[in-house]
């Protein structure tokens, strides 16, 4: 467990096997079946034992070859196999840090967070993590790490906007509920009309108008309540954005003025 941040990591090992005669005493891109045309950083030459710096394209067996010969065979090669490694790359990230890591602006690749207090507490602990130097050679990384006042004031603040937000999402839940209710009376009367009247068919203009949906179907429009929530997700991030000292800073601390407080009872 992370002293600072809380991070909790276990591994489970339901079984192990060490020295075995099939296990592999090499590690080479062969073990993880990479597909012909990865770029890797490295050229080995099985003659010599050799191993040259820089780019090149593996294509199995050990055999590593120049972006120029690439471009001269790579027809013979199953691109979708390549397509299809670059792609699942992409989604999972590359890289020490997993994909969030650079997505602070982006609520760390939590896009649904503005609108659901349930992910605010995931938010508050990337947002910790990020703001935890790990690696010199990471990039971009607060010079200052958090301190231990800083990081408990922000599980606090996490706090108290969960408690404003609760009356929002009761006050939602009510509406909701309301809503369903009259639904259902609806259509508990009509299902009777409709025993008495027994209609063979609607008309055209009836049965278009039943199907059509309103624009707030076709574009989803936040509600009041939504909007309210959003106010107090961006007054967590802004006060989030106030622990920091100047040298704690990332690119993406900027913090936003929220148009109003939500109501904190």
């Amino acid at each position: 467990v992370a002293p600072r941040t809380g991070v909790k990591h276990t591994v489970v090992f339901h079984s192990a096997e060490f020295d075995r005669p099939n296990h592999s005493l090499d590690m080479t891109p062969d073990i993880w079946n990479l597909p012909a045309g990865v770029i890797v950083d490295s050229r080995f030459d099985p003659a010599t034992g050799l191993v040259e710096s820089g780019d090149g394209r593996y294509l199995g067996g050990g055999v590593v070859i120049s972006e120029d010969d690439w471009n001269q065979v790579k027809n013979q090669y199953d691109y979708s196999a390549l397509q299809a490694f670059w792609e699942r790359n992409s989604e999972i990230g590359s890289g020490p840090y997993p994909k969030w890591w650079a997505a602070a602006g982006a609520d760390f690749g939590l896009s649904a967070a503005s609108a659901n207090p349930d992910l605010w507490e995931a938010y508050v602990r990337r947002w910790i993590l990020r703001h935890t130097p790990l690696h010199p050679s990471a990039g971009e990384e607060a010079t200052q790490p958090l301190s231990d006042e800083q990081v408990t004031a922000a599980w606090g603040i996490l706090k108290d906007c969960r408690r404003r937000a609760k009356p929002i999402l009761r006050r939602m839940q009510e509406q909701d509920e309301a809503k369903n209710a009259g639904a259902n009376a609806e259509r508990t009367d009509a299902g009777g009309q409709q025993e008495l009247s027994a209609p063979t068919s609607a008309p055209s203009g009836e049965k278009t108008a039943t199907l059509r949906k309103s624009p707030r179907e076709l574009t989803k429009v936040p509600t009041r309540y939504e909007r309210e929530i959003n106010t107090v997700f961006e007054l967590l991030k802004k006060r989030l954005a106030e622990l920091l000292r100047e040298n704690q800073r990332l690119y993406d601390d900027k913090p936003k003025v929220a148009a109003s407080v939500a109501p904190s009872s």
